[in-house]
């Protein structure tokens, strides 16, 4: 089995933050947590050294590969980049406002005109 290439150290800072967000059922979204959960379990600082990723694989329930990738962003990128996800930047702007949107779901609903039959 191959070396692990990125090692995770966590300061006591990050650490504190990665379990707030382990708990945290409301304001963050599962992954976010089963993100948090595979730095905390693959933490070199820890007593044990921090585990396998098929050992954390294992206990998050995610794939290797993810522990993988969660490791490599946060050495290259940081906390933030390895929890949550990036903004999109190529979202295409939207075609229709509230108003329009509205007017478009109202007309939908609406009842059909009296010379068309309904369903057709």
């Amino acid at each position: 089995m191959p070396a692990k290439k990125y090692h995770v150290t966590l300061t006591d800072e990050q650490r504190t933050a990665l379990e707030k967000i382990t708990r945290a059922y409301k304001s963050h979204t599962q992954r976010e947590r089963n993100r948090a959960r595979v730095l905390l379990l693959t933490d070199t600082a820890r007593e044990d050294g921090g585990h396998a990723a098929a050992h954390v694989a294992i206990a998050v329930g995610v794939c290797t590969l993810t522990v993988e990738s969660v490791r490599r962003r946060f050495v290259q990128q940081g906390l933030q980049a390895a929890v949550y996800r990036r903004e999109q930047t190529t979202r295409k702007a939207r075609v229709l406002d509230g108003r329009a949107e509205a007017f478009l779901i109202a007309t939908v609903c609406s009842a059909p005109p009296r010379d068309r039959p309904a369903g057709a």
